[in-house]
């Protein structure tokens, strides 16, 4: 048989008892037939005794009900386990007979609470926020979890406590405290009362946060939720606010989990947002790593208002989303569906993905390829336990001498090359430490660099006065065909060309064509756009930067010194010891207009010839480094011309 066991305690304790059973009736027995039904405290003291009637005996199931008051003590000793429950013929009251003990029923569902403060930003200053979740386990204990994030010294110890809010007096039931470690309070509750349960069906507990200035910092009432898809994992995440302009009283909990069939599930509720009708947009995202600017990719995942959502998309998650939700950096946003701000984050850590829906090698690799990995952003290139742009140039961490760029989502370093320096008597040659040249420097020089320090600056890197170095340009690197200089006098870096082209150029055409560009250090070539030049015979009135900038010249962020002039064409620089003669730009009335080179077929078509005839088809990397177009981009130009045709149809 089965009983079901319930209990009252709202005007005073009462028990009541369902009791299905079958199997102690004698066969003679076919009309109201007499049960006797006790409740016993381990067969020494009975609590309940009642002989009821079964009109009329059945062979499968039979029902009988017993509502009866019962004492606090006793009431106490059945919510302990501690009650024997029995049913037995009265013709036969020994032989006849079903017992077992009354135990708390563990259900499949558990009762959670976002904990938030009242939203007074003085209450709560440090925005203290947190999370709670409780469940009976199959001993009919109480087992609890509560987590407190932010809390500052200043308000420190706290008090957590269960509190039943069921009327206006509030009851603090159990004290959660002593178990209360590193933001934490995990425990079980194994004497549990009927004053605790009650409230917590009823939806009346209560999970408390007090200081000894705040006697509720943080508090949230806990709701019933069953255990099932989302909710079925070992616990969830603490939404905690991003956005600073949200009331302190904004907190989320979250809870994800990942099914047989590669589908995600997630269970989202957030309190004291404020705005109910704010549409808001909840999202993953997805990194290899935690590394500075580490390429993601980001799966939304419902969009919605309203302080809850529960779902599951339609579509599986990917290879490479379920390897960096299994072993990578995983976030949850929550955002505002239009202004596009991240208004709570969190960090999911404890999501397990099966084994069917992950890659079955070790050394798995997502695809560059993947349409997945296209919509990827930010870093391309990983060095040095961090990643790089596109493009993007820097000094190694491991040796300050040596410069890096990522290209075509490849590394590619190279070591400084130091210039001859021959100084002149009475300077001599020094090397300071952090230093990777020689520089000259005299006495004066030296007890000016004690006084005042005086450098000249490149692009966020200090030279001292007269030192020489070679610049460091993409895709060539240090280029030893150019030698730059910190002038003593102007503090200003100045470069010249060695002027023995055949001996510098690496990839010279058969026909070439060389201009100087405008401050006489670069040279271009014929795949470059060629720049205005001011003839040599016309002398330039030196002008003040004030006046250049006054008859509608434009700033110079590389050098404020010396601004563009009105209608002056340059090249701008970008990460880099020099010119980018990629891009053009030109001053006009103040405003600066930037064009990058066009790859035009026959760059296009040289390149390939390139990589075919110059490489073999080897060594992708270098061919596609040689100039301002990579084969990438030709294959852009290609489909871009086919859709354009395709449109003009």
């Amino acid at each position: 048989g089965t009983a079901i066991v319930s209990i009252s305690t709202v005007i005073s304790p009462s028990i009541h008892l369902a009791v299905v059973f079958n199997g102690i009736f004698l066969p003679d027995e076919i009309a109201d037939v007499p049960v006797n039904v006790t409740l016993a405290f381990e067969d020494k003291k009975v609590i309940l005794t009642e002989k009821v009637y079964v009109t009329k005996p059945a062979r499968e199931l039979n029902v009988v009900e017993i509502s009866s008051p019962i004492s606090q003590a006793d009431l106490r000793l059945l919510t302990r386990g501690r009650l024997v429950l029995s049913a037995s013929s009265m013709s036969k009251l020994y032989t006849l007979k079903l017992s077992g003990m009354v135990m708390t029923k563990a259900t499949c569902e558990l009762f959670q609470a976002p904990l938030s403060s009242s939203g007074d930003r003085e209450t709560n200053k440090f925005g203290t926020s947190g999370l709670a979740w409780v469940f009976l386990n199959n001993e009919g204990s109480l087992v609890y979890n509560v987590q407190i994030e932010d809390l500052h010294a200043e308000q420190r110890p706290v008090f957590i406590t269960l509190v039943d809010v069921s009327n206006k007096k509030k009851t603090e039931l159990e004290d959660l405290t002593p178990s209360f470690i590193d933001n934490w309070a995990n425990d079980t509750i194994d004497r549990l009362s009927p004053k605790v349960l009650e409230p917590l069906y009823s939806g009346n507990l209560l999970v408390n946060v007090a200081s000894e200035k705040e006697i509720s910092l943080i508090k949230g009432r806990l709701t019933p939720k069953l255990v099932a898809d989302a909710r079925d994992v070992s616990a969830p995440v603490l939404l905690k606010r991003e956005d600073r302009n949200l009331p302190t009283s904004a907190v989320g909990m979250a809870w994800f989990s990942v099914d047989s069939d590669c589908h995600i599930h997630y269970d989202v509720t957030l309190t004291g947002m404020g705005n109910s009708e704010r549409l808001l947009e909840l999202s993953l995202k997805f990194l290899p790593m935690s590394a500075p600017d580490a390429p993601f990719v980001v799966r939304i995942l419902d969009v919605f208002k309203g302080n809850q959502v529960e779902g599951s998309p339609v579509e599986p998650l990917n290879k490479d989303e379920l390897v960096r939700l299994d072993n990578g950096v995983v976030f949850v946003k929550v955002k505002d569906k239009y202004t596009r701000n991240t208004l709570m984050n969190a960090t999911l850590k404890q999501v397990k993905v099966p084994q069917n829906c992950l890659p079955h090698i070790d050394n798995y690799v997502s695809s560059a390829n993947s349409e997945e990995a296209n919509s990827q952003t930010q870093g391309a290139c990983f060095y040095e336990h961090r990643y790089y742009k596109e493009e993007a140039q820097w000094t190694s961490i491991s040796d300050p001498c040596t410069m890096c760029f990522c290209q075509n989502r490849i590394v590619k370093c190279d070591t400084m090359i130091c210039p001859e320096t021959n100084c002149p008597p009475p300077a001599r040659k020094i090397k300071n430490p952090g230093d990777c040249c020689y520089t000259c420097a005299n006495s004066s020089t030296e007890e000016n660099e004690t006084a005042i320090p005086k450098t000249c600056t490149l692009l966020g890197k200090t030279y001292l006065p007269g030192a020489s170095f070679h610049p460091f340009l993409i895709p060539n690197g240090f280029d030893t065909c150019t030698l730059c200089v910190c002038d003593p006098a102007l503090l200003q870096v100045k470069c010249t060309r060695n002027g023995d082209e055949k001996l510098c150029c690496k990839n010279c055409p058969s026909v070439t064509s060389y201009t100087d560009s405008e401050n006489g250090t670069m040279y271009s070539d014929q795949l470059y756009p060629p720049i205005d030049q001011i003839p040599e015979e016309k002398p330039v009135t030196e002008k003040s930067p004030e006046q250049i900038l006054a008859e509608g010249g434009c700033r110079n962020l590389y050098n404020p010194k010396m601004p563009y002039r009105d209608g002056e064409k340059y090249h701008p620089v970008i990460e880099s010891l020099g010119e980018y003669k990629c891009v053009t730009c030109k001053c006009q009335q103040g405003q600066q207009t930037c064009e990058r080179l066009k790859c035009t077929r026959a760059m296009c078509k040289m390149l390939k010839s390139r990589f075919k005839n110059g490489n073999n088809g080897q060594n992708n990397a270098n061919t596609t480094t040689d100039s301002c177009c990579s084969l990438k981009q030709c294959r852009f130009r290609r489909h871009q011309r086919r859709r354009n045709n395709t449109n003009g149809q």
